[in-house]
């Protein structure tokens, strides 16, 4: 059937040869998320060479966004949903990126969960609970070309983004006004975080169709004009 489709809409199913290449991220995400809600830090990275150690190294740039989001769901104090809401605060990264424009971009995950990394660099998910934000990262991995160059994990204990996670709001810890995003004023991000609700159960067989055709229109809308922000 994927193959079909390749035929048909190759615009939508085919990637260009040069998606398979290395990519040098020039975006990092630093991210965190607990039951209750997520936080991300975009950054801008560059390099530069070590001629000394024979090393290129990377240096970070001026943050970019900043984001503290409380979920609408409630998933009480199960700690079985943490590498899921994780994961989703990986999917939520993308979809803000997307809205910001940043199309056929390489972007560096920073964590401080493993298994959520691996998922999103493997493209290998659990099925259950993370199923219907797997759906929609791999929904956005085909039609916007924003690859993961790579992941980093880092102690949960210095991770700048566990404030913005559990509360926070990124004015509290000094972020000036305009880097930081309210994914409440983007309807479209808002929806499709919901949409994710590890709670609810996803059937492939019966769900995905709809699921895919739903989240597609709301992707549609970040790639448009404005990114789907309504107070930016």
């Amino acid at each position: 059937m994927f193959l079909l489709l390749m035929e048909v809409k190759p615009a939508m199913f085919r990637r260009s040869i040069s998606t398979f290449g290395l990519f040098i991220a020039r975006y990092m995400v630093n991210l965190d998320a607990s039951l209750k809600g997520l936080g991300l830090i975009v950054s801008l990275v560059s390099y530069h060479r070590n001629e000394e150690a024979g090393t290129r190294e990377r240096k970070e740039g001026p943050v970019i966004a900043a984001v503290g989001y409380d979920f609408t769901f409630d998933l009480g104090d199960d700690s079985g949903f943490q590498n899921t809401v994780e994961f989703i605060a990986i999917v939520s990264a993308s979809l803000l990126l997307t809205s910001l424009g940043l199309h056929g971009e390489s972007v560096l995950i920073q964590g401080d969960n493993t298994s959520s990394l691996a998922w999103a660099s493997g493209e290998k998910f659990r099925a259950g609970r993370s199923m219907a934000a797997a759906i929609l990262f791999m929904q956005l991995q085909q039609c916007n070309e924003i690859s993961i160059a790579g992941t980093e994990h880092i102690a949960g204990e210095v991770n700048p983004s566990d404030p913005l996670s559990r509360g926070k709001s990124p004015h509290e810890l000094g972020y000036p006004p305009e880097v930081i995003y309210d994914l409440r004023d983007n309807p479209s991000i808002d929806t499709l975080i919901t949409r994710m609700n590890p709670a609810l159960t996803v059937n492939l067989r019966d769900d995905l169709s709809d699921l895919w055709q739903a989240n597609q229109s709301c992707i549609d809308a970040l790639k448009g004009t404005g990114g789907g922000w309504t107070h930016r």
